[in-house]
Parts: structure tokens; C-alpha cells; sequence
């Protein structure tokens, strides 16, 4: 339990201390998202990139009000996506 918020709360204090950092979200539940940004504010996520869009992840990827820190993106969608490349497995 908390790894969202471990996960948040690291890559903020990596951040703060100068370090470039890179948040990726691909919890379908898009907390780690949610926490940096509003839902409108996001058009392309991590799903775009895994799935067949043809999307590269340097697209994806948003900058956050401290410049060292970067999130890729997460959302709802990644459940579909789990799904899919188990079945391939």
C-alpha cells in the first residue's frame, strides 16, 4: 500500500533536489496523473504510446511547474490495454 504516493512524493523530492526526474503512470486508476494534472489538461497518454497509435513517448510525456520533474501520463484506457497484451502471453 501507498505506492502511488511513494512514487509521487520520490520523484517530487528527486525533483526538488535538481535531479531530472520521470513519473510514469501506467496504473489504469491514473492517480499519479491526477495529482500533477487536471483531467482536460491531458490529450495523449502512456496508452497511446503502448498501444498501436503510433505515438512516441517524447509526445506523451508533460512537463510539471518544477523543471526537473516530467510525468507520462496515465488513464483509464491501460485496464484495456493489461487485458490485451496478457492474452498474448
Amino acid at each position: 500500500m501507498g505506492k502511488t504516493t511513494t512514487a509521487i512524493n520520490l520523484s517530487a523530492a528527486l525533483a526538488h533536489r535538481g535531479k531530472r526526474t520521470l513519473l510514469i503512470d501506467l496504473d489504469p486508476q491514473a492517480n499519479s496523473t491526477i495529482a500533477f494534472y487536471d483531467s482536460g489538461e491531458i490529450s495523449t497518454t502512456m496508452f497511446d504510446v503502448l498501444s498501436d497509435s503510433r505515438v512516441t513517448m517524447a509526445t506523451v510525456i508533460k512537463a510539471d511547474q518544477d523543471p526537473m520533474l516530467f510525468v507520462g501520463p496515465g488513464r483509464l484506457a491501460l485496464a484495456k490495454l493489461e487485458q490485451v497484451l496478457a492474452g498474448q502471453f
